[in-house]
């Protein structure tokens, strides 16, 4: 993935920006998952690679969503707060 987004701009819903290149060892069943993910995103919405989002398929998921539900799982596990994307 080469683009991120950044949901802090006031006035739009979402803004797409170029970002760095960033590798990060998955394990080889999570590829072979995130491929097949990719795969039937492409198939289900017609969509180009360009074009699509890896989570939410043509739109992305807001930041609010994953937020809420991470911080209560979190609580619920008894387990220290983290960050998104130190996940």
């Amino acid at each position: 993935m080469t683009k991120s987004i950044n949901e802090k701009m006031p006035g739009l819903s979402y803004l797409v920006t170029k970002s760095s290149v960033r590798d990060a060892p998955i394990l080889d069943e999570l590829t072979t998952m995130m491929r097949e993910h990719v795969a039937y995103l492409l198939d289900a919405t017609g969509l180009s690679r360009e074009e699509l989002f890896l989570i939410g398929g043509e739109r992305p998921i807001p930041d609010l969503t994953a937020a809420p539900v991470k911080d209560r799982i979190e609580r619920e596990a008894g387990v220290p707060h983290i960050r998104i994307h130190d996940l």
